[in-house]
């Protein structure tokens, strides 16, 4: 592909090149870009200016590559709402998030770490998915799924021991295909009273080392709104 082929097509908002055999990012892009789909490529690298001025994009579709570092390419993107990293190579987290990300898609890569502020920075941040990663309890910050803004995770098929803190507001929790062997209540409630709730409606911890009877007896009053509980 030739450079700057993209470059002088001022009005372009959506470019779709999934399913080609590009090795590298196109680069320069227009600024008017909205969407971008780069999809089912063998691009390896996401250089550091390559996302440069796409004040406008607010998707970007760069799954099923082998991208091992997304660097902070993300974090200037201030109008990204979407952002598909899944199927890649990646062992971290991009280095900070956009402010109005909303969905995060980073499931089977090889991510073993999650800092203890990691989606804080996204206020707007309600879908994550890091399914198929290689999380531990010993990698992931305890307050790092404790964002108040989130309300579906999906943390299934990793290698977690202890089901992470998460925030009361959160509605759909994936923690399937684990090595969890004890069902903690203060993961979800930090006080279980008629006051102090958690609005979970979809737990699912099936795949497990968990039996039923380990359900402590507070859980049907901090989890009274789920109605699906999975063990």
């Amino acid at each position: 592909m030739g450079k700057k082929v993209f470059a002088k097509l001022k009005n372009l908002e959506r470019l779709y090149l999934d399913h080609n055999n590009l090795t590298k990012m196109p680069t320069p892009l227009p600024r008017s870009l909205r969407e971008l789909h780069l999809a089912y490529n063998q691009i390896s690298k996401v250089p550091s200016n390559a996302l440069e001025g796409l004040e406008n994009l607010t998707a970007l579709y760069l799954s099923h590559n082998q991208i091992h570092e997304i660097g902070s390419n993300l974090k200037g993107l201030k109008s990204l709402i979407l952002a598909d990293l899944s199927y890649n190579q990646l062992r971290r987290v991009p280095d900070g998030l956009p402010i109005a990300l909303e969905q995060l898609y980073l499931e089977y890569n090889h991510i073993q770490t999650i800092p203890d502020d990691f989606f804080k920075v996204s206020p707007k941040l309600l879908y994550v998915r890091l399914s198929h990663n290689s999380l531990t309890n010993e990698g992931v910050s305890p307050n790092a799924f404790n964002a108040s803004n989130l309300l579906e995770l999906d943390l299934s098929y990793n290698r977690l021991q202890k089901i992470p803190r998460v925030s009361t507001s959160l509605e759909n929790l994936y923690l399937q295909g684990n090595k969890i062997n004890e069902f903690t209540i203060s993961s979800f409630c930090t006080v279980v009273d008629i006051m102090n709730f958690s609005r979970l409606q979809v737990l699912r911890l099936d795949g497990n080392e968990l039996r039923r009877n380990n359900l402590p007896s507070d859980a049907p009053l901090c989890l009274r709104w789920a109605s699906v509980i999975e063990i």
